[in-house]
């Protein structure tokens, strides 16, 4: 029995280090990655055509024009001749032969009907029906180029999918293999192998579906080869779309020239018949003839003419073939406009489904997060295999997400295409809603004293940091090796995430005329980034301190990136030596006070130095809400994006103040 106990206990070991595996291969890869891109240099490629193929046209070009070069090279000359033979003999008794046989041959020339006049009214007509049918066949070969790039966007989101479909399709084959495990244990009912299962199976289809795709279309190397960036999303600026209006010109010339034509098919020269000739004729006279032979030349005219014209009928049927053809114009134009409006729509409901979706990934993402941190906590409540399951979820989240897309991009190409935009950027504005996600105000960054950073613990300073959305944190270790080496181990820790850590140093009023030690300091820092804190100097003359650390950042062989920290009410207008600076903090001397701040910045911008950040004292603020709120409104105020938090522990204060509120309260 024991080492059935045994057998089964190792098991589960084994399937919990999977689980974790799987939990540390896919979390940083997935909601961790920035989900809007700001690039647009794919976009033109994707939505504007390339020189098409006008092969097929000019094919074209070269039947009609020599159709009419025929017609227009024809003068309705004619060689005309005749043979009549009379035989012996004749019904009646008293019928004279005259004649044995006659011939004559000769010129006509026919100038009206079907002739030589007429024929300059059908080149016309043909002329202008041609037109019609080039723009017409200009309108089919842009049709042609909306279906390669309608193709391309097909093509360019089948190949993200397929990334995103081979991840899902690996965590499920890692999924089943962990709950097939599981259900021998007993942990979980059979159900929920089948479901897993069913996942995968579906997940390979899918797999199967789009790589045949990938494999089969008929796509342009070029296109097929291109490497595509993160594609931005992306909402259209309708009033740009309106302004430029809709492209028909195409239908329309096509349309100007039909009822052009259409004068010249009931040109009055048609229904009028008249003909020139010259005939030489030779006659052999017959057995009752008086001659034996004659011959004689003759010349003449002849000319007919309805003797109803038909005015008011041709008239009605003239005018009810232009009518429809204007018709057909118009109703193309409705069609198109309508088509335009109705693609726009259904453009804004796929941003709204987009919109619905990214949040869901973000509240998955929330929720592993919240995970990570119960296991980096050692929360008994931590579950891997539930985390792998929203990992899952994940993915299908993101599937949902590139074919929303997909449907935003080929609805927005059939707008371009209906106004014929050779420049897309004017009509799109690209968006990023992260930054309505944000929990708090602006990007912080934080100070850890050396009193903080050794009472807290590692892992729960990090899930601090991490909970607070804090972009850098600056470490004081005043030289306590231990400090150190828990430093270092920092740095490891947070290697993998958007999360700077700076080594920090303070100096004071006794420290600041011997600079020797922040040397010594500076040459133990395991990164270039350094900070310097100088708000506890009461003096009231900055310059020779700040140009001691200004010369020893350009005497280091290194490329140093130091940040500094001073009190705001210290700036003047000697600040050369802060150029050296990548980043200034300003603490101001009350606590609230925003107009020393305001007139720092000021300062400092005006002398074209520009990346700086109020420092904010947490304990002035009786709350975290009082605090949070103060950061919004000064941020707003100051017009910068970045805020400096003076102290790890009076942060730690307001959370505490508040869980206690909340045991209290219970709410």
């Amino acid at each position: 029995m024991n080492s059935l106990f045994a057998q089964n206990d190792d098991l589960l070991n084994a399937i919990g280090i999977d689980l974790e595996t799987m939990v540390d291969d896919y979390v940083s890869e997935t909601f961790l990655a920035s989900q809007f891109s700001q690039d647009v240099s794919d976009l033109p490629g994707l939505f504007c055509p390339s020189e098409s193929d006008s092969g097929h046209i000019h094919v074209l070009e070269s039947e009609r024009l020599a159709e009419i070069a025929l017609i227009d090279r024809d003068r309705s000359l004619e060689l005309q001749g005749s043979y009549l033979n009379n035989f012996a003999g004749s019904l009646l008794e008293d019928d004279g032969i005259f004649y044995k046989w006659r011939s004559n041959t000769g010129l006509g020339w026919n100038l009206f009907r079907d002739g030589l006049i007429a024929k300059k009214q059908r080149v016309k007509q043909k002329q202008l029906e041609w037109e019609a049918e080039k723009s017409i066949e200009d309108e089919r070969v842009r049709k042609e180029s909306y279906q390669d790039l309608y193709a391309g966007i097909l093509y360019a989101f089948n190949q993200k999918k397929v990334e995103v479909i081979e991840d899902r399709l690996r965590i499920l084959s890692q999924l089943y293999h962990v709950v097939h495990r599981l259900f021998y244990l007993r942990f979980v009912h059979w159900e929920e192998v089948l479901d897993v299962m069913s996942k995968k199976t579906e997940t390979q289809l899918f797999l199967k579906n789009y790589r045949t795709y990938l494999s089969s279309v008929q796509l342009d190397s070029t296109v097929k080869n291109q490497e595509l960036l993160e594609l931005p999303v992306f909402d259209l600026v309708y009033e740009n779309i309106d302004r430029q209006g809709l492209d028909t010109s195409a239908q329309y010339n096509a349309m100007q020239s039909r009822v052009k034509a259409v004068e010249h098919q009931f040109h009055w020269s048609k229904d009028i018949s008249l003909n020139a000739n010259m005939r030489y004729s030779y006659f052999q006279g017959g057995a009752g003839a008086n001659y034996g032979q004659r011959d004689f030349v003759t010349g003449g005219v002849t000319f007919a003419m309805p003797l109803s014209f038909r005015k008011q009928e041709r008239e009605q049927y003239k005018r009810a073939k232009v009518d429809r053809i204007k018709a057909d114009y118009q109703q193309y134009y409705d069609g198109v406009n309508n088509e335009v409006l109705n693609k726009y729509y259904e453009f804004q409901y796929a941003l709204k489904q987009y919109v619905n979706f990214y949040y869901k990934k973000e509240r998955l993402g929330v929720w592993i997060k919240r995970a990570i941190r119960k296991r980096n906590l050692s929360d008994p409540d931590y579950s891997p295999k539930m985390v792998v399951d929203k990992l899952d979820e994940l993915f299908s989240v993101d599937l949902e997400l590139l074919d929303i897309q997909q449907k935003m991009y080929l609805h927005a190409l059939k707008i371009f295409q209906s106004i014929n935009a050779d420049d897309i950027l004017p009509l799109i504005e690209i968006k990023d809603y992260n930054l309505f996600n944000n929990q708090f105000a602006g990007d912080r960054i934080i100070l850890c004293p050396h009193k903080d950073f050794e009472n807290l613990e590692l892992n729960y300073l990090v899930e601090l940091l991490r909970y607070n959305d804090i972009k850098e944190v600056m470490i004081e270790t005043n030289g306590d090796l231990d400090l150190y080496l828990k430093y270092a181990e920092l740095l490891d820790y947070l290697q993998s995430e958007q999360m700077s850590v700076r080594l920090s140093f303070s100096l004071s009023d006794s420290s600041s005329t011997d600079l020797s030690s922040l040397q010594v300091a500076w040459s133990m820092a395991l990164t270039p980034l350094l900070h310097v804190d100088l708000t506890s100097i009461r003096s009231s003359d900055l310059e020779p301190i700040l140009s001691g650390i200004s010369q020893l950042i350009e005497a280091d062989q290194r490329t140093l990136d130091v940040s500094i920290s001073l009190p705001a009410h210290y700036i003047s207008g000697a600040v050369e030596n802060l150029r050296n600076f990548t980043s200034i903090n300003l603490l101001p001397e009350i606590a609230g006070a925003a107009s020393a701040v305001t007139s720092a910045l000021t300062i400092l911008k005006e002398k074209g130095i520009t990346n700086l950040r109020p420092i904010i004292d947490p304990s002035a603020s009786r709350t975290r809400f009082e605090m949070d709120t103060y950061v919004e409104e000064l941020l707003e105020h100051l017009g910068i994006q970045q805020v400096c938090i003076a102290n790890v522990g009076g942060l730690l204060n307001l959370e505490a103040k508040t869980i206690s509120w909340h045991e209290e309260r219970g709410f």
